[in-house]
């Protein structure tokens, strides 16, 4: 009996390597649903590198209709597979405040949800598969598709990046890495906070962000190849596809000159109006902003997404002596700055100070009480400083007891009063560290991705690229090596029996 595989393809393009891999084991037989605009599709549809038995280009099956939502068909699917369904759609980027070039209706919103499910449904009634693999859901449609295979008690897979050196790990939930042995099991090792600073500035995965955010000045030339090949194709997705409804070039054009500009404006007022340097003599407390719109927030804690609003319940709840320390991420640079009132607002919330995002974390973090977060790194780096954290989302760090989980904000007051008196042991955040190299491997998740950006897509630039059957097949053969490992380690999650030796 052969194992069948669906893999959920996009423009990461991990996942069609991967079967490319895959094939040259005669025991798989895979399947793929491709989410891609218009040229990569044109490459999809006549490839011949991966032998995939049947595909389903994702957009072919989701349409503008000037029909009524199946409103029934929509409640039977939320209560048979136990998902929210706005839940996803409202959180959607595209569909709900983000998007600067379409405003999606409740209609409208509903039919792609709707047309959404019974793809899905038939796709996985059609083939039953053994094991997804996928990539880790940025977009609702991807985290439908992973919600539902979960559902059906199919095996889905899911490789991401640990917070722990240039490794990554494959688990059945995304960001989760998959421990096999328990907290309390692991043998307590001495170690010192500034031994513990030392790992983290030897390589960790928000060290490795802020270092790819600094690299990331795009040549003007590659800048003015992807705008050339933006403006002189034909800009057929702005019909098919409705992550590009109202996505005429002028409107593109015109949004991206507004946006440097703003961005000017932006940054100007943030090197005006945000503290450089902060009293660390004062007590505060440190809560650093999240990117937006970014899948941490929309995905992760989708019921916490007004990142102010929070900010105002937090203030709601600490001891009055503190002061609330609101950082601005990096990060948000490429999303050209939040706009000046979204900052006017949090420094008009009372007891708060707005830090300048050049101001080293570290530094914050050895001066700060408590750490708070809806779903980022900063959770567990705190406890490399002695600092107990609260967190929103549900992550692998949770795990640690100077990390505290919450679902709400009801006793948010009590929580921050316990961890301002919490003791953290650094032999607790070393227990951590290890459970993640003993269920992990070497593999460097955003060097790669890097490496595909800049080979396929003008360095991240222009998504919506012709691509050649050539120059993907170069693509593999320069990357073979790089592959074995994440091969090897999908292999051993599939139980496959004859692991231990590859076949390329």
């Amino acid at each position: 009996m052969k194992y069948k595989i669906l893999f959920w393809m996009d423009t990461d393009f991990t996942q069609y390597c991967l079967g490319y891999y895959f094939q040259q084991y005669s025991e798989f037989e895979m399947f793929g649903i491709i989410d891609v605009p218009n040229k990569p599709k044109k490459f999809f549809s006549k490839q011949k590198l991966v032998n995939f038995k049947k595909i389903w280009f994702y957009f072919d099956y989701i349409e503008k209709h000037d029909v009524e939502p199946d409103m029934e068909y929509l409640s039977k699917f939320e209560k048979k597979y136990s998902i929210d369904l706005l839940k996803l759609g409202i959180n959607e980027r595209i569909l709900y405040r983000y998007n600067d070039f379409y405003k999606f209706s409740t209609k409208e919103i509903l039919l792609i949800l709707e047309q959404e499910c019974k793809l899905f449904e038939s796709i996985l009634d059609e083939i039953n598969p053994d094991f997804v693999i996928i990539g880790w859901p940025t977009l609702h449609n991807k985290q439908l598709f992973y919600e539902l295979a979960k559902s059906r008690g199919i095996k889905v897979l899911v490789s991401f990046p640990t917070k722990i050196g240039k490794r990554c790990a494959i688990s059945s939930i995304p960001h989760k890495v998959h421990f096999k042995t328990k907290f309390d099991d692991m043998e307590s090792k001495n170690i010192t906070f500034e031994e513990l600073q030392k790992i983290l500035k030897s390589d960790n995965l928000s060290g490795r962000v802020k270092n790819t955010i600094k690299n990331l000045k795009n040549k003007k030339s590659i800048r003015l190849k992807s705008a050339i090949s933006f403006l002189s194709s034909e800009n057929s997705n702005i019909k098919t596809h409705y992550t590009y409804y109202g996505r005429t070039k002028f409107r593109v054009l015109f949004y991206e000159v507004n946006q440097l500009l703003r961005k000017f404006f932006r940054y100007s007022f943030i090197n005006k109006k945000f503290i450089k340097k902060p009293d660390f003599k004062k007590p505060f407390i440190f809560f650093p902003l999240h990117l937006e719109p970014e899948q941490q927030t929309l995905i992760s804690t989708p019921l916490f997404t007004n990142q102010i609003e929070f900010i105002r319940q937090v203030v709601k709840s600490m001891p009055v002596e503190f002061e609330l320390y609101v950082k601005e991420h990096m990060g948000q640079a490429f999303r050209f700055w939040r706009p000046i009132t979204y900052y006017k607002e949090i420094m008009e919330i009372p007891n708060v100070k707005l830090i300048h995002p050049e101001v080293s974390n570290d530094e914050i973090y050895k001066h700060c009480s408590l750490v708070l977060t809806l779903a980022g790194t900063s959770s567990f780096e705190a406890g490399m400083f002695g600092k107990a954290s609260i967190l929103m989302g549900d992550l692998d760090y949770s795990v640690l007891p100077s990390v505290y989980k919450i679902n709400g904000v009801e006793n948010l007051s009590e929580i921050i009063k316990k961890c301002l008196q919490t003791k953290v042991n650094p032999s607790d955040v070393l227990k951590y560290i290890e459970m993640v190299k003993e269920n992990s491997f070497e593999f460097d998740f955003m060097g790669f991705h890097k490496k595909l950006h800049d080979y396929f897509f003008f360095e991240g630039n222009l998504i919506d690229v012709d691509i050649s059957e050539n120059q993907m097949k170069k693509f593999l053969v320069d990357n073979k090596n790089n592959f074995k490992p994440l091969i090897k380690e999908y292999l051993k999650k599939m139980n496959y029996d004859d692991n231990s030796k590859l076949l390329f």
